[in-house]
């Protein structure tokens, strides 16, 4: 697998990719809403963060978008993985990419996806507020998760061994 920036011939296939996650892991939004939101992805999300892809690289030449991360600044605007690459280690290559950047100090996820705040978890994210909105308005509780310095510290040692 290897990380390279986004670039706008990607746009399509992160659309694509992040509606298929998305319908899997935020159910509870809703199939249309999740389909609605699509527009917001391609014109709003992606063109305004700094986006890394995942490429799965198969035997021989075939190469398969295999998840993405979206930064702002150093707050995690996304993090979404094919569903057929979830559990390979895509998300966690992809948090770790960020964070050796000195980029995911913080992100939001919904209340309600308990496989994300998990895999944050894991990650060593911390629960440090909720909102009972999310950025929409929409009555979807939010928590917001912090990646402590010390944990960030941790992951880069990790690198340089």
């Amino acid at each position: 697998m290897r990380m390279r920036p986004i670039v706008d011939a990607d746009f399509d296939a992160c659309v694509a990719l992040w509606l298929e996650a998305s319908l899997s892991t935020h159910g509870f939004l809703g199939r249309q809403t999740l389909i609605d939101d699509q527009v917001l992805v391609r014109e709003l999300y992606l063109p305004n963060a700094d986006t890394f892809i995942a490429v799965a690289e198969a035997a021989g030449d075939d190469a398969a978008l295999a998840g993405f991360i979206s930064l702002i600044g150093d707050f995690i605007g996304g993090l979404f993985v094919a569903p057929c690459h979830q559990r390979r280690g895509v998300g966690s290559a992809l948090l770790e990419h960020a964070i050796m950047l000195g980029r995911a100090r913080a992100l939001e996820v919904y209340a309600d996806n308990r496989a994300a705040r998990a895999f944050y978890r894991r990650h060593g994210f911390v629960e440090a507020g909720t909102r009972p909105c999310d950025d929409l308005g929409r009555p979807f509780e939010v928590l917001i998760l912090e990646l402590p310095d010390t944990k960030q510290e941790q992951y880069r040692g990790k690198s340089l061994r």
